[in-house]
C-alpha cells in the first residue's frame, strides 16, 4: 500500500494492551487503504482482535531484541531522579520509545508515518472527531511532517538549553505522530544515532522526543512541514491515572483541533462553536 501506520502494542507493566488493541482495531478498520503494522510480544493475544483486519500485519519481537537495547541498558545509570519517578524508569518502556526509528526504518513504503497506539482515543481527540477515516491527501505528500509543542524547562529531565538556542528553540517535537515520503523519513533517521550520541556526551539521556527535537531543529527546513499546538487536552477528555495535566483552556490550541483538521476526513473545524 502506498501509506503505512507503524505502531507498536507492548505490555510493559502500566496499561492493559486491550486499549491499544482495540485503538488500532478501530483505525485500521475504517482506513482499508493504509497498511498497518504492529510490532508486539504477545502475539496470539493480538490476533484475537485484528483477525478480521486485512490490512494489520502483526510483527513479534522481543523487547530484548531491540536494535536498541544494548545501548539503552547501559545508558540507564544516566537517568536521574525525576526520570525514574515517572515511566522512563522502567528499562522496556524506555526501549520502546527510542526503538520506534527503527521499527519504521525497515518498513519501507512510499509513505510511511508512526502513530503511537492510543494516539486515537479520547484522551486526544474528542469524541466528535472519533471514527473518521484519514484524509490520504494529507498523508501522501513530499514532506516530513511533524508536530511541536512550546516547553519552557527541563524536557522529560533533562536541560536542553545545554545544546544551544539552534539545536532547541523551547519547543520539543512530539514522539507519538510522525512521518512522511519515505526517504525523507529515512535521511530523519539516520540522524537518530549522532543525536542519542550527543546526548549521551553531555552526560545525560532522554527520550524518543529528546532525540527528535535534536534532528528536527538541525534538519533541511524546505523537507519539514510543522504543526504547532499549546495544549493537549480538550473539552471532553477522559484522563488516565497516569496523566499529569493542568485544565483545559479554552484560549489554547489543543492538538486534537491541529489534528483533526489536517489529516482527519470530513472535518468541519470546530462546527459547533463557528456555524
Amino acid at each position: 500500500m502506498r501509506v503505512k501506520i507503524v505502531t507498536a502494542i507492548y505490555q510493559v507493566g502500566w496499561k492493559d494492551i486491550t486499549f491499544f488493541c482495540e485503538n488500532v482495531r478501530i483505525v485500521a478498520g475504517i482506513n482499508p487503504n493504509i497498511g498497518f503494522v504492529v510490532y508486539t510480544n504477545n502475539k496470539d493475544r493480538l490476533k484475537k482482535y485484528f483477525a478480521s483486519i486485512e490490512n494489520i500485519k502483526v510483527v513479534t519481537r522481543e523487547v530484548e531484541d531491540f536494535h536498541c537495547y544494548d545501548s539503552v541498558k547501559q545508558s540507564f545509570n544516566l537517568l536521574n531522579d525525576y526520570q525514574k519517578s515517572v515511566r522512563f524508569g522502567n528499562l522496556k518502556y524506555l526501549c520502546l520509545m527510542h526503538e520506534k526509528a527503527n521499527f519504521v526504518s525497515e518498513n519501507e513504503s512510499l509513505y510511511v508515518y508512526w502513530m503511537d497506539a492510543h494516539l486515537l482515543s479520547h484522551i486526544l481527540l474528542p469524541e466528535m472527531y472519533m471514527g473518521r477515516g484519514f484524509d490520504l491527501t494529507k498523508l501522501a505528500v513530499q514532506k516530513m511532517k511533524i508536530f511541536k509543542i512550546p516547553h519552557a524547562g527541563n524536557l522529560h529531565g533533562v536541560d536542553m538549553s545545554k545544546f544551544g538556542t539552534e539545536l532547541y528553540d523551547g519547543k520539543y517535537m512530539i514522539g507519538g505522530f510522525w512521518g512522511g515520503a519515505c526517504q525523507i523519513v529515512g535521511e530523519f533517521l539516520n540522524d537518530y544515532g549522532p543525536k542519542a550520541e550527543m546526548m549521551l556526551q553531555n552526560n545525560c539521556f532522554g527520550t524518543d522526543e529528546n532525540v527528535f527535537t535534536l534532528i528536527s531543529n538541525d534538519f533541511d527546513r524546505s523537507l519539514i512541514k510543522e504543526y504547532n499546538f499549546e495544549q493537549w487536552y480538550h473539552q471532553d477528555t477522559r484522563l488516565w491515572k497516569h496523566d499529569i495535566s493542568s485544565p483545559m483552556d479554552p484560549n489554547l490550541v489543543s492538538f486534537s483541533d491541529v489534528f483533526a483538521k489536517n489529516f482527519l476526513e470530513e472535518f468541519r473545524y470546530w462546527e459547533k462553536e463557528h456555524v
